[in-house]
């Protein structure tokens, strides 16, 4: 699964160090686009899908892109994550699931303030989330949850030095648009709505952080090649809470990112 995304990034990383550096004026704006691809594990319990704690193993692929205004001030970024693999419980070897964990981030942020090599950026943000989980050994037997959200969004960026820098981030739903079966397998809404995909993944109900509960925590250390290219080393830790379902996800993932 990730032979593709790391062939793309090896690529690009021979043109970088065969490249010449060539950076935009820093009165310009800029922007940058980065591809990472890793690993996550973590663990989850859907009561409506089952009372078992499950592991989660597998790969994970992003692609973000970031624009920041003249001098700084404004960034604006959109984020794609797909998480996907196996899910297994210590209870039994035949109950094993397979999952799909994904979504999109549209954050705008404002330099609040800088202090020598140290800038806070806080901002807000619109962000859906898709969990799907389905046991392997069961037909139609599958829960999902699904949320669109706006919330709160923060960012820490430290340039160590010239070459090094250190980033950390923090995103929060305030209110969330939250779709979620009663239990696993299909009922009549959801076959109705099966043939209206923009129906399926609305059809929620309006929640706050008392309902519904996600975080997504990252730290990423980025090492500027030249003044064009970036390698990236990130961790992330999400967390989701949903009525009668909670799941973690530490992920692990190495990138490239081009600057234009």
């Amino acid at each position: 699964m990730l032979r593709g995304p790391l062939m793309i990034i090896l690529v690009l990383l021979t043109q970088c160090l065969l490249g010449q550096d060539s950076e935009p004026e820093s009165h310009t704006s800029f922007s940058n686009v980065t591809i990472k691809a890793g690993f996550n594990n973590g663990a989850f319990r859907d009561f409506n899908f089952s009372p078992l704690i499950y592991k989660k193993a597998g790969a994970y692929f992003g692609v973000e892109y970031e624009k920041y205004s003249r001098n700084g001030q404004n960034l604006f970024l959109v984020g794609l994550d797909y998480l996907g693999g196996v899910g297994s419980t210590t209870a039994s070897d035949s109950l094993s699931t397979s999952y799909i964990d994904g979504g999109i981030e549209l954050a705008w942020l404002r330099k609040l303030k800088e202090y020598d090599n140290v800038s806070l950026f806080v901002g807000a943000g619109y962000s859906s989330v898709i969990s799907f989980t389905e046991f392997n050994n069961v037909f139609e037997a599958f829960t999902f949850t699904i949320a669109h959200s706006l919330g709160f969004n923060s960012r820490f960026d430290w340039k160590i030095n010239k070459r090094n820098h250190l980033k950390m981030g923090l995103s929060v739903p305030l209110i969330s648009l939250l779709v979620r079966p009663p239990y696993s397998g299909y009922d009549d809404e959801l076959q109705e709505n099966l043939d209206h995909p923009i129906r399926l993944i609305t059809n929620g109900e309006w929640v706050t952080v008392n309902s519904f509960f996600y975080s997504h925590l990252h730290v990423e250390h980025e090492f500027h090649i030249n003044d064009r290219c970036t390698t990236h080393l990130e961790y992330v830790f999400r967390y989701q809470q949903a009525p009668s379902m909670k799941q973690f996800n530490h992920q692990i993932s190495a990138g490239l990112s081009y600057k234009f």
